[in-house]
């Protein structure tokens, strides 16, 4: 009786795997893999882009400088403060 179960298994397990090959293969062969491949493809070149020319020549506004440097002085603050901790375990 086990050996029927196994042997069953088994089989759905293949009928399921050549269900999955076999619809795999109809999606490529109709342009369907192609197609969402080259429009992700385009999605994600088109956020990578600036807006405009201008704003990639420009860099980062003032306000994106200004945030930038107050996080880089609250990391810098915390950096110091686990420093000072683990100097002060090593001792």
């Amino acid at each position: 009786m086990d050996d029927f179960r196994v042997s069953r298994l088994t089989d759905d397990f293949r009928v399921s795997r050549i269900k999955k090959e076999a619809f795999r293969k109809y999606l490529d062969s109709n342009g369907v893999v192609h197609t969402l491949f080259t429009k992700v493809l385009v999605a994600l070149k088109q956020n990578a882009k600036p807006s405009s020319t201008l704003d990639k020549l420009r860099g980062p506004s003032v306000s994106d400088y200004k945030k930038g440097q107050a996080e880089k002085s609250d990391l810098q603050i915390k950096y110091n403060e686990l420093l000072a901790r683990l100097q002060k375990t090593l001792r």
